[in-house]
């Protein structure tokens, strides 16, 4: 009795097959790749949009002329500070590496403009990385394209602007601490003592959550985590909610419980 020989599959098929045995690492790389190809060319091609981006390129050039990394300077005004410090680093870092004001002052739009680009580019790793951890990979692929060619997000990352970079920090903590706390825990060996895995894992997860907003407070500066703060504890107070800190001083570390809950308030 003979067999029909198998039909080949199609194209489409072998893409899907040749999409689906890739990793998470080929997919970061894949949205960095494209990231850079849609932000960073032609990104010095168009003079700085006054007033925000030449104000905030003086001020890192007169801190660069001046050798300091905490002090703002701005039209020979100390102290100037107009924006909190992380984006005059980035600036100041850019500036200090590949412009000189001597030979080349007039064609620094792309150099000033890099940064932010590529802090654009790495927001949308990050997207996909904490997104697929919740929902698949799939749909974190598809996060970090929508993210990439979002108008606005365009539009600001290819500009010295604080809010790419905050937006890119607090989008991150918020997403890696939803991770930390809604995604299943991985099973354990019973070699290993029950919660060592588990407790490990929420330890990386919140230590992303509180660098990233960390970073986020550096780029805003302390009035978000105030005002949260001081929200959640209105909140508590006006609840009697006393239950929920019944397992403050029990079994479990007291900074795990703080990091937590903590984190969760000023999110």
């Amino acid at each position: 009795m003979s067999t029909l020989p198998s039909t080949p599959p199609s194209l489409l098929g072998r893409a899907q097959a040749f999409f689906a045995a890739r990793g998470d690492g080929f997919w970061a790389v894949f949205l960095a790749v494209l990231g850079l190809l849609i932000y960073i060319p032609w990104l010095g091609s168009f003079p700085l949009w006054d007033p925000w981006e030449p104000h905030y390129a003086q001020v890192a050039w007169e801190m660069q002329e001046r050798l300091t990394w905490n002090n703002p300077w701005y039209r020979g005004i100390d102290n100037w500070w107009s924006k909190p410090i992380l984006m005059l680093w980035m600036l100041r870092a850019t500036l200090g590496m590949f412009w000189d004001p001597l030979t080349d002052f007039a064609n620094n739009e792309w150099i000033v403009r890099t940064p932010f680009a590529l802090a654009a580019v790495a927001g949308a790793v990050l997207h996909f990385d904490w997104v697929r951890r919740l929902f698949g990979r799939t749909v974190g692929v598809v996060a970090g394209v929508a993210l990439l060619t979002a108008p606005q997000y365009l539009l600001i990352g290819r500009q010295v602007m604080v809010d790419t970079i905050f937006v890119i920090t607090y989008a991150a903590a918020l997403g890696y601490l939803a991770v930390g706390l809604f995604t299943a825990r991985p099973a354990v060996p019973a070699r290993v003592p029950p919660d060592a895995p588990a407790a490990a894992r929420r330890t990386r997860l919140l230590l992303l959550f509180w660098g990233a907003l960390t970073a986020a407070t550096i780029v805003t500066g302390l009035a978000p985590a105030i005002s949260a703060g001081l929200l959640w504890l209105v909140a508590y107070a006006a609840t009697f909610r006393w239950a929920d800190h019944q397992g403050f001083l029990g079994t479990r570390p007291a900074w795990r419980y703080t990091a937590v809950r903590g984190g969760a308030s000023l999110a």
